[in-house]
């Protein structure tokens, strides 16, 4: 015990005869590295936690923002397909085949299941199928939309009653009204189902089906339904990039989720628990499809149909390329230690004051970042180990702000893109209808608006003659007020459609001719003698010129 207490002894009066610059600098040292080992731990953690929080945020707000275009991409489809339900066509061929039933339910019955025991044995040339697909001319419109809309595999106007009116490709039955999608749409509501296999079409996709209205009363008077492709859906799902490990997958239920074009697959049961806890966090770290990842999850559930589906959209990166930079701070944090440990011997004071200052704005700008200000830097521009480490956190917040930035403004150009194609469609779409308007019993009216190519100009053709025809009218007035310009080939179908009706034993009147119509029928050399030309439309129906 006493050569112990000599010894303790020994070593006091040794410490005590050492300069005070050595005492100072070994204690330093000694408190120096402790501090900068606990700094460094609760700075990692505290950073990771910081970093966890700042990408599972983002996570967050990217993955609601993917909802809401892929649902506004679908709900854009069901509007195509209203648009698509007003065309007159459509709407005349509907009225027609429900004036063709008898007024006896029973009967209707029975006649429909004639007709659809006929069509499930019927060739391809019999005229009931031709009638219906070949040959009827809102089937020729469903495959002009459909080659405008390659995505809809099958599309098929239904009356009333469930009878088949149109379709652009044969389908398995004649009779529709046993089947869902008919039963909801008659009811006057939107349907949309899950992905299911259509035989008719043999494509797996989702059934979207909307009420045919009719343009005076609203009342349902047919359905239209097309059966869209799982394939574009998918490649939204595919589009959507998380870095270079993450992604997006549509989870269509408590089983199945949707990766991409290549359909559904499976849902491992490692995966199903983190998927659990997703959907009642903001976003959570977990194992899922075979790696630790950090996620998140959201309904799709903006149009109430499409919510009905259940569908959630999940977003997904991998932990470790999350976590990157603070694993690439961590390291810097460690070479800035043991280099202030060095320089501390020397310096130790002055250390002391550098290490506690730039510290304290380290942490504030962690903090700052955290909450969501990514704009925050430290802005230290020394030299040393803590300024190397700073600038490293400014570098790393500023890719975080530029990354963030950029992903918004991809979205907000997705939907501004997803908003023009639904604008053009809906152009598209009204400037293929060519009314043709009954004044009364024996006069017709045809106004034309908007620029007339060959194509419309020959629709035009088919749709006077037929109307024409139908009605057995007297009397045709072309109004022509609307048509900016046309060139030598739309001219001579115009007048070669009113040709066509005087054949018919009807009276033509041109209304509205253009100076620059004018010129053409004249270079045209056009014989106009049987044709009536009036200035204006209100002196046509009057019969003044």
């Amino acid at each position: 015990m006493a050569t112990d207490s000599n010894a303790d002894t020994t070593g006091n009066r040794l410490l005590l005869n050492l300069p005070l610059r050595a005492r100072l600098a070994a204690a330093f040292v000694g408190i120096a590295l402790f501090t900068l080992v606990v700094v460094s731990i609760a700075t990692g953690i505290g950073a990771r936690d910081s970093l966890v929080n700042l990408v599972g945020d983002s996570l967050y707000t990217r993955v609601e923002d993917e909802a809401q275009i892929i649902d506004q991409f679908i709900a854009g489809q069901v509007t195509s397909l209203r648009v698509l339900s007003f065309n007159q066509g459509v709407q005349s061929s509907v009225a027609l085949a429900n004036l063709q039933y008898p007024t006896n339910p029973a009967s209707v019955r029975e006649r429909l299941a004639q007709l659809d025991a006929e069509w499930r044995t019927a060739p391809d040339s019999a005229t009931l199928v031709r009638s219906r697909v070949a040959e009827h001319a809102v089937a020729r419109t469903l495959r002009e939309y459909r080659a405008l809309e390659p995505a809809n595999a099958e599309l098929i106007v239904a009356d009333s009653a469930g009878g088949l009116v149109a379709a652009s490709d044969r389908t398995s039955d004649y009779d529709q009204s046993d089947e869902e999608w008919w039963q909801v749409a008659r009811r006057g509501d939107v349907f949309i189902s899950q992905p299911i296999y259509d035989e008719s079409s043999a494509t797996l996709g989702l059934q979207l089906a909307v009420p045919i209205l009719n343009l005076t009363d609203g009342a349902v008077v047919g359905v239209m339904r097309t059966t869209y492709n799982l394939v574009a859906v998918g490649e939204k799902i595919a589009a959507i990039r998380m870095g270079s490990t993450g992604g997006g997958v549509l989870v269509l239920n408590d089983a199945e989720m949707l990766y991409g074009s290549d359909g559904s697959v499976a849902i491992d049961e490692r995966s199903k628990p983190t998927l659990a806890d997703a959907s009642v966090e903001r976003y959570t770290v977990g194992w899922f499809e075979g790696r630790e990842r950090l996620l998140s999850i959201t309904p799709i559930d903006e149009t109430p149909q499409i919510g009905a589906l259940g569908w959630r959209l999940v977003l997904y990166q991998d932990l470790a390329e999350a976590l990157a930079p603070i694993e690439a701070g961590r390291n810097v944090g460690l070479l800035a230690s043991l280099a202030a440990a060095l320089v501390a011997v020397l310096i130790a004071v002055l250390v002391a004051e550098r290490i506690s200052s730039p510290l304290a704005r380290l942490s504030a700008a962690a903090q700052a970042v955290a909450r969501g200000d990514l704009s925050r830097r430290v802005g230290l521009t020394s030299g040393d180990e803590i300024g190397q480490l700073a600038r490293s956190f400014d570098t790393m917040a500023a890719a975080l702000e530029q990354r963030i930035a950029a992903e918004q403004g991809a979205q907000q150009e997705r939907l501004r893109l997803q908003e023009e194609i639904i604008r053009v469609q809906r152009e598209t779409l009204k400037e293929l209808a060519t009314p043709l308007i009954p004044l009364n019993d024996r006069v017709l009216l045809l106004p034309l608006v908007g620029s007339v190519n060959a194509e419309r100009a020959e629709q035009i053709f088919q749709a006077l003659l037929r109307g024409v025809a139908e009605r057995r009218a007297r009397r045709v007035v072309i109004d022509l007020t609307g048509i900016p310009a046309v060139d030598d080939e739309v001219a001579a179908t115009l007048v070669r459609a009113a040709q066509g009706v005087r054949l018919l034993g009807a009276e033509v009147t041109l209304t509205g001719i253009s100076a620059a119509l004018a010129r053409t029928l004249t270079e045209l050399e056009v014989n106009l003698e049987q044709i009536h030309v009036y200035a204006n439309l209100d002196r046509a129906l009057a019969g003044q010129a």
